[in-house]
């Protein structure tokens, strides 16, 4: 095996019991490392601030999850808990976290823009915008697409609240975490495109869920 090379990190500093750290306190220590963290993903501040205020406010256990950002060509709206990335013709995309960047890197402009792309940021799902709703009925195609597994994931839960809310579209697509078909570990991306959440596979789920 080759061996292995850390080509840049960012953490928490480590002392011995009782040094010249020990009067500092956890958070100050942790602090330092999460604002670099952030600057370095390229992750938008203000989003930040504004999740971990709505998480003080939540009497229930929260945690919170940072990615590096997909790099989309166009203007993300403010952090909320649904945003619509994207208008579409045919087809209405749910998803959650980076992954969603990968629709734009399919090679094929009449089905990305087939498209409309909605980002969900607030795990569990309560209600869904009247705008998404209106979609929904609309264009009668449902994906939705995460790195998780299907169970309690995403694609349940959107599923539920449109049965629990007589929405029925025409096809419902979850895309979700395969974990490990072939017993094999690698990079993010390659299991991404084993579960059909990237490259070629992605392409094929797409365009069965839109154009049949």
């Amino acid at each position: 095996m080759a061996q292995p090379v850390i080509i840049e990190a960012v953490r928490t500093p480590i002392g011995k019991r009782n040094g010249w750290m020990a009067g500092f306190h956890s958070a100050e220590l942790l602090g330092n490392a999460q604002v670099e963290l952030v600057k370095r993903a390229g992750i938008d501040p203000g989003d930040v601030e504004q999740v971990v205020g709505m998480m003080a406010e939540d009497p229930l256990p929260n945690y919170l999850r940072l990615n590096s950002p997909a790099q989309l060509p166009e203007a993300i709206p403010a952090f909320a808990p649904w945003r619509r990335i994207k208008q579409g013709r045919r087809c209405v995309v749910v998803g959650v976290g980076p992954v969603l960047g990968n629709l734009y890197e399919i090679g094929d402009q009449d089905l990305l823009d087939d498209l409309e792309i909605w980002s969900v940021g607030v795990l569990p799902i309560d209600d869904l915008p009247a705008e998404l709703v209106a979609s929904i009925r609309e264009k009668r195609r449902v994906v939705t697409i995460e790195e998780h597994y299907g169970a309690c994931g995403l694609g349940e839960a959107l599923g539920h609240w449109l049965l629990t809310h007589a929405v029925s579209p025409e096809s419902f697509t979850s895309l979700h975490a395969a974990g490990y078909p072939d017993g094999r570990y690698g990079s993010q991306r390659w299991h991404q495109e084993q579960s059909g959440l990237a490259g070629p596979a992605l392409v094929s789920q797409l365009e069965k869920a839109v154009r049949g």
